[in-house]
């Protein structure tokens, strides 16, 4: 087992009632904002949340298969390098059409979110290629906590959005 059991069961748990709770929001509120805006919004910290979870628990699987400590958290690294390629694409993708429709603003945050983002994603790389291997561990739980920020952002983005008080 991987010495940071704790801190990654305990990410996990955090993540999973983010994906949890923004659901129970989005299916009992009455939105001030457009309906796409929401949707977009439940689904990041849907996919965000739940992915988190599985990757949380993504370290014990070559551990429990006897794989050195720093190949296994490599290995954890490469996976998670490649999904974090890929997630922001689609995501980008979404946010684009809703920039353009005129439904997103572009926010400091999101600029500062996107390019600690980028350097995380090439620590990812570095640590899963090798240069950066002593250093995997630190690298992939720092991916994880960057992405539980990610899930209160837009949670509370969420929260702010909606009018608990409207009449249906």
């Amino acid at each position: 087992m991987p010495p940071q059991s704790d801190l990654l069961i305990a990410i996990a748990q955090i993540s999973i009632a983010f994906a949890g709770f923004s659901g129970v929001i989005a299916s009992f509120s009455k939105f001030r904002l457009h309906a796409d805006v929401t949707r977009f919004r439940v689904q990041l910290i849907v996919v965000a949340g739940l992915s988190t979870v599985i990757f949380s628990l993504l370290p014990f699987l070559p551990a429990l298969f006897g794989v050195d400590e720093e190949l296994g958290w490599r290995l954890c690294c490469a996976v998670l390098f490649v999904v974090g390629v890929v997630f922001p694409y689609f995501a980008v993708k979404r946010a684009r059409e809703l920039y353009r429709a005129g439904l997103l603003h572009t926010q400091a945050f999101t600029i500062v979110y996107n390019l600690i983002g980028v350097a995380i994603t090439a620590a990812l790389f570095f640590s899963a290629a090798g240069p950066l291997s002593h250093l995997g561990a630190a690298v992939y739980i720092t991916s994880l906590v960057f992405t539980l920020f990610l899930c209160a952002y837009y949670f509370f983005m969420q929260m702010f959005a909606i009018d608990l008080d409207a009449k249906p």
